[in-house]
């Protein structure tokens, strides 16, 4: 048997020394690591926006193709919000000429409007539209932006960018043969 070695007081706990230097330890690495937490949020925040905005072009496209009507995209940009517009033209069909507006094309003989085009849409704080492209050149000082969709599917294309403070991007793209809607990152 061995014998057992009797602990002092002193050996049972940390002293306040090394309570402190753990602390003080602990707040440098939250200090250091906040911002790195805050980017990532807001990388977070910017991906959903550029996905819902995507969503709401496709969403449009759907109405062109399945109302076999011509649907106009245009988005307000006023800082941070944006808003849709559907223009159908329903001369083929009512012979009524060009309807303007959600309400319009939900009276006009039109089955479906996504809520998504319904309703003004706000981007959070620190991201906000940053440009507009046609065929790879930007288009500077825009307060609108104009995507036009066919009833085949096709559209007159163009990008929208969507930034954050942080300096990341991404266009919203809608080709302009297939008007399929795509997200890409911007450099």
């Amino acid at each position: 048997m061995s014998p057992r070695k009797r602990l002092l007081p002193l050996d049972r706990g940390y002293t306040l020394m090394e309570l402190m230097a753990v602390l003080a330890l602990t707040a440098v690495l939250a200090v250091l690591a906040a911002p790195r937490i805050s980017k990532g949020f807001q990388g977070a925040q910017l991906k959903t926006s550029v996905k819902q905005f995507a969503a709401a072009m496709r969403a449009a496209r759907s109405v062109a193709v399945t109302e076999r009507t011509r649907v106009i995209v245009d988005v307000e940009i006023e800082g941070r919000v944006y808003n849709f517009k559907l223009y159908t033209d329903r001369r083929n069909t009512a012979g009524a000429g060009l309807e303007t507006g959600i309400e319009a094309a939900e009276g006009g003989g039109s089955s479906y409007v996504p809520p998504i085009l319904r309703e003004p849409f706000e981007l959070p704080e620190g991201i906000y539209f940053s440009g507009f492209m046609i065929d790879d050149k930007t288009v500077r000082g825009f307060e609108k932006a104009f995507i036009e969709f066919f009833p085949r599917g096709n559209s007159t294309g163009g990008t929208v960018i969507i930034e954050s403070d942080n300096g990341t991007a991404y266009g919203v793209s809608v080709n302009r043969v297939t008007g399929r809607v795509y997200i890409e990152p911007m450099s």
